[in-house]
């Protein structure tokens, strides 16, 4: 705009003064311009990984758990020494917490449902690897009764209360206020981590009528959450080496005890039958932030 207005009787700076005026009416510019982008298109091939645990009646339906294994790569400015944008807590914390639940469910005593474990690529892109999985599934998504996705969980410290991001979006709500109850965890009552509910892959699912939740301590405490977006996330510093002091592990060591015993309920059909209400996605709401 400066380069347009040369010349002319105006300027960038006065127009903008006069747009922050309570009396601010239009002003025709008697100016023309042209302008020529030049972009550059680059593929990657990238996949998800996906892994089943089978159930004893997989015509019931299937539990999904899933995280992004996918991050930016180099993202660093010379002259700094390291150049590459970690990922300890976003998202190799959720990749680590996705494993060790399912080497515990794999231990227990076979469900009723099968049970599937995503590794999601594309997430950091726009959800990609997440829409992939919903647009071309191994199994029909209407049978997916639940699905828990573990993203950045290595945050709160142990005994902070779980949060849902998602809460109210779908109908498993009641259900994991129950294993909460079970597990003798506390449950925040309050919508104030669906602040995020559009950063994750379980947005990606809900899109396509899968029931996807976070069910986790690192949103429970939304001040340290926050902190943690306006400080190391997407930086070089998310990495063990880097941080100023060690990583949190607390809440992730309690988030894997819940999330297994999520896994444990919903595979179970005494506790979660087939075809029952509870399970149903409720409409994706379009106006969470």
């Amino acid at each position: 705009m400066t380069a347009l207005l040369k010349g002319t009787s105006r300027s960038l700076d006065d127009l903008e003064q006069l747009a922050a005026k309570p009396d601010f009416v239009p002003v025709a510019l008697d100016v023309t311009g042209s302008f020529e982008a030049t972009t550059r298109e680059t593929t990657i091939r990238t996949h998800n990984l996906i892994g089943k645990l089978p159930g004893r009646r997989p015509e019931t339906g299937a539990v999904l758990f899933l995280a992004h294994w996918d991050h930016f790569g180099e993202c660093g400015e010379a002259p700094a020494e390291d150049l590459i944008c970690n990922g300890a807590i976003d998202n190799a914390s959720g990749l680590a917490a996705l494993t060790e639940v399912a080497r515990r469910l794999a231990r227990g005593q076979q469900l009723d449902r099968d049970v599937y474990f995503l590794a999601t690529t594309g997430e950091e892109l726009g959800l990609l690897g997440a829409h992939a999985f919903a647009e071309s599934p191994p199994l029909p998504p209407g049978q997916i009764v639940a699905a828990f996705n573990i993203d950045s969980n290595a945050i709160a410290p142990k005994g902070t209360p779980f949060a849902i991001v998602g809460r109210g979006l779908t109908g498993l709500d009641a259900e994991i206020a129950k294993v909460a109850k079970a597990e003798k965890v506390k449950l925040r009552a309050n919508d104030d981590a669906n602040e995020y509910m559009r950063r994750q892959d379980g947005w990606a699912l809900l899109q396509h009528d899968i029931p996807a939740v976070m069910v986790t301590t690192a949103y429970g405490d939304i001040d340290r959450m926050r902190a943690f977006f306006d400080g190391d996330y997407h930086r070089p510093s998310d990495d063990l080496a880097h941080m100023a002091k060690p990583l949190e592990l607390g809440g992730a060591v309690e988030d894997v005890k819940m999330l297994t015993a999520l896994g444990r309920w919903f595979g179970d059909l005494r506790r979660v039958p087939a075809g029952s209400a509870p399970t149903l996605a409720a409409p994706a709401d379009k106006t969470v932030k």
